[in-house]
This record gives C-alpha cells, structure tokens and sequence, in this order.
C-alpha cells in the first residue's frame, strides 16, 4: 500500500547520488512530524538535484516543497522555492504555481490578494485540487471570514477541515 510504496521511494532515493540522499532525509524528517526541518532543508537540497529524480521533474518538486513550506510557516522557504522554479514538464501543472503563490498571500495577511488570486484560478484548474488548495488558505488563514470566503461553496472533508482550523464552529 501507500506505507510500502513510501519505502520503496525512500530507498530509491538512498541509492541515488548525494543529493537524492539528501531528498530522502528531508523527506523523512516531513513524514516524522519535523516539518519546519524537514522544509529548510529542502531549500537546500531541491536546487542540486538533477531535473528529473523518481519519476518526478524538479519543478514538481520544487511545487510542492513550496506548498509544504507554505504549510509549516516557512513563507520564506515557500516564496524562494517558487521564485525559482525550472521550467514545467507539462501545462497540467501551471494552475499549481498561481495557488501556491495565493497560498503564500494568504499566509502572509494578504487576504483580498490571495482570495483574488484563487478566483481567477476557477477556470482551468482541476475542481479538487483547487478545492484542496483553497481549504489549504483557509486553515493557514487563521481567519474565519477568509476562511469562509475561500470555501465558496465548496463541500468536503478537507474544506469542512481548512474551516476547522480557522475557528470556524459550523
């Protein structure tokens, strides 16, 4: 299952040169809890990779070191991350890079600006990975109205979750 699948990318990585090992590490310092750690780090070892590792191309994994970056109160990291991103593999990513910079918005208290952001993101971006993202905002806002307003109308888990976490009771 996914445990397994974890292990095998773990020791793939481990059997990669310096810096997939370094990749390996950080990422196990994210699944054990260290995030904050685990996201310096990853600032450091993202750009010494090669363009591809694992069947993953850098920039993918530059988004999402961003994304978890933004997650763990590491807006710096998250903006260096995002600032410096190699080109795309493919168009299907694009959406991703605008919402993680709203995410950085939002995280930086700059509500109207992240929330404008993700409403120029409802075309052409995936329904649940944009819902995942907004509810992502929500909770990092620690505001109940921005919170709110980046629900919509949107209902899930992971959004009734984002809510939550911003002080929403209902």
């Amino acid at each position: 299952g996914i445990v397994g699948n974890t292990a095998k990318q773990y020791l793939s990585l481990l059997e990669g040169g310096a810096a997939q090992q370094a990749l390996a590490e950080v990422t196990a310092l994210w699944a054990l809890g260290d995030r904050k750690t685990a996201c310096e780090h990853a600032a450091e070892v993202i750009p010494a990779l090669p363009d591809e590792v694992n069947g993953m191309n850098k920039a993918e994994l530059q988004i999402l070191w961003a994304g978890r970056a933004v997650t763990s109160d590491q807006i710096g990291v998250a903006t260096t991350l995002i600032s410096e991103l190699p080109p795309l593999p493919s168009s299907d990513l694009a959406w991703r890079v605008p919402a993680t910079k709203a995410m950085i918005a939002i995280a930086e208290g700059e509500y109207e600006k992240g929330i404008q952001m993700f409403d120029q993101l409802e075309e052409g971006a995936p329904p649940d990975g944009l819902a995942d993202a907004r509810a992502t905002a929500a909770c990092i806002s620690g505001n109940v109205e921005v919170a709110q307003r980046l629900a919509k109308n949107v209902e899930s888990s992971s959004v009734a979750w984002g809510l939550y976490c911003a002080g929403a009771s209902d």
